[in-house]
C-alpha cells in the first residue's frame, strides 16, 4: 500500500464531503483553530484501489463526570483516529443490515452448535490501513508531546509535568496503579499506560490514550463487540501511516506497539511516512485547538457518503448543560446507542442479553483476550471508564 496514495484519499474525502461548519475555522478574535484528521482506508488489491472508508477530526474526550447520564449516547472519546475506528464499525454495521457492501460478503460458515447463520467475512482482496495526521497520543509520542510542552511552559510547570519520582501521587489516576499515568505528567516514562487529556489543568477521564487503545487493536482486532460477533473472522489493521515520520518516530512506535507482542493474536503494525500534510494541522503555538468534531462515513463505495458533527459528545446542537437530561435524538451515528440500538438488528440475541454491556460480556473469548492484554499494559490493575451501558 502506497502511503502516499492513503494520504491523499483522507485528504480528497475531508475536502469533498465534510461541510465547512465542521472544519477549523479562524475565531472572531483572530485566532485560528486546528485538528487532527485520521482515516479509515482499504486497498482492494483486485482494482487497486483506495477506498475511504471513514474519516474523523477531533481532539476531545468527555469528562468521567459527564457519563452518568450518557446512557451510550455519549462519546467518550473523541480523538480522530478512535472516531474514524467507530465510523469503521458504523459502515459495516450498516452494510451487514443489507446483507452486503464493498466491505464484505456472506458465508454459510457457522460455528459449531450455533443458532445464528448470518456471518459474514471480509472480502479476501482488502487490507486496511490507518493514517493519522500526527503521532498517537500517549506512550508513543511522549518524546515529542515533552518537547512541545517544554516549548510552551516556564520553568516551574516543567518540573511539575516532567520531574516525578514513583511516590508521586499528582501523575496518578490512581495511587495504587502505578501502571497508569495521566496525561503527559512524568512524560519521560514509557511503556505504561496513559489516559486522556494530556493537560494537567483539564477535568479527568478514563479513556485511555490513542497509543494504547490501538495497540490494543493489534490483538483484539479493529472489530468492535458489535461486528466482531458478525464476522468470520476480525478484522486488522495493516499500515499506520502518519506525515513526516522521522527514524527516531518510527523506532518509538515500534516499541510502544510491540508491548502486546507475547499474545498469539498480535497483528503486527506496519508504520509508513506520508510528505503530504493536512492543511489544517496545528502549524503555530498560538492556534487553539477546534472544539468541533466530526465524521465522514463512506457507506456505498464512493456512492453515498453521510457526516455527524460532533460537540461536546454528542450531535453538534444538541448539547445540554449541567447535569440536566439530555436532548432526544442527541446520539452520535456512532455511538454506542444507535449502533445497539438501531444498527444491531439480531433481534434474538437482543431479546437474550437485554443491554449491550451483557452482550458485550458475553463473547467470552473476546473478553479473555482484553484482559490478558490489559494485565500486560498495566500490571497494577486496569481503571475502567463509567459503565455506560444501554
Amino acid at each position: 500500500m502506497d502511503p502516499d496514495c492513503i494520504a491523499e484519499t483522507v485528504y480528497t474525502c475531508y475536502k469533498n464531503n465534510l461541510d465547512k461548519n465542521l472544519k477549523p475555522c479562524i475565531r472572531s478574535n483572530g485566532i485560528k483553530e486546528w485538528t487532527v484528521l485520521a482515516g479509515i482506508v482499504a486497498y482492494d488489491s483486485a482494482s487497486d484501489a483506495y477506498i475511504p472508508v471513514s474519516i474523523a477530526t477531533g481532539v476531545k474526550a468527555t469528562a468521567n463526570s459527564q457519563l452518568q447520564r450518557s446512557n451510550g449516547r455519549i462519546l467518550h472519546d473523541c480523538h480522530a483516529e478512535i472516531l474514524a475506528l467507530r465510523g469503521f464499525n458504523t459502515v459495516l454495521l450498516m452494510q451487514i443490515n443489507n446483507k452486503n457492501g464493498y466491505l464484505l460478503e456472506p458465508t454459510e460458515q457457522v460455528e459449531p452448535g450455533a443458532k445464528l447463520y448470518r456471518k459474514f467475512r471480509i472480502k479476501d482482496t482488502l487490507k486496511f490501513a490507518l493514517y493519522i495526521s500526527q503521532l498517537p497520543c500517549g506512550d508513543c509520542s511522549m518524546e515529542e508531546e515533552g518537547k512541545e510542552e517544554e516549548e510552551g511552559a516556564n520553568t516551574e510547570t516543567i518540573d511539575i509535568i516532567r520531574d516525578f519520582t514513583d511516590d508521586n501521587v499528582l501523575q496518578y489516576v490512581n495511587a495504587d496503579i502505578k501502571t497508569i499515568l495521566r496525561g503527559r505528567f512524568n512524560y519521560k516514562k514509557k511503556n505504561v499506560v496513559r489516559t486522556k487529556p494530556g493537560r494537567a489543568d483539564s477535568k479527568i477521564t478514563y479513556s485511555k490514550s490513542c497509543s494504547d487503545k490501538l495497540c490494543l487493536k493489534q490483538v483484539l482486532s479493529i472489530c468492535n463487540a458489535l461486528t466482531y460477533f458478525y464476522l468470520e473472522s476480525p478484522v486488522y489493521l495493516d499500515s499506520i501511516i502518519v506525515p513526516n515520520l522521522t527514524p527516531r518516530n518510527v523506532q518509538e512506535l515500534k516499541r510502544s506497539f510491540r508491548r502486546l507482542s507475547s499474545i498469539d493474536t498480535f497483528h503486527p503494525i506496519d508504520f509508513q511516512s506520508t510528505t503530504k500534510c493536512f492543511i489544517n494541522r496545528k502549524m503555530k503555538s498560538d492556534e487553539e485547538a477546534s472544539l468541533m468534531c466530526s465524521c465522514v462515513l463512506n457507506i456505498d463505495n464512493n456512492q453515498c457518503f453521510i457526516q455527524d458533527g460532533i460537540l461536546n459528545g454528542v450531535r453538534n446542537g444538541y448539547y445540554t448543560r449541567g447535569k440536566r437530561p439530555l436532548r432526544k435524538n442527541c446520539e452520535s451515528i456512532l455511538s454506542r446507542y444507535h449502533q445497539w440500538q438501531k444498527l444491531f438488528n439480531d433481534h434474538e440475541t437482543k431479546e437474550t442479553y437485554k443491554s449491550y454491556l451483557s452482550f458485550k460480556l458475553s463473547l467470552n473469548k473476546r473478553c479473555v483476550l482484553r484482559n490478558e492484554a490489559r494485565n500486560i499494559l498495566s500490571s497494577d490493575g486496569w481503571i475502567e471508564t463509567f459503565m455506560d451501558d444501554c
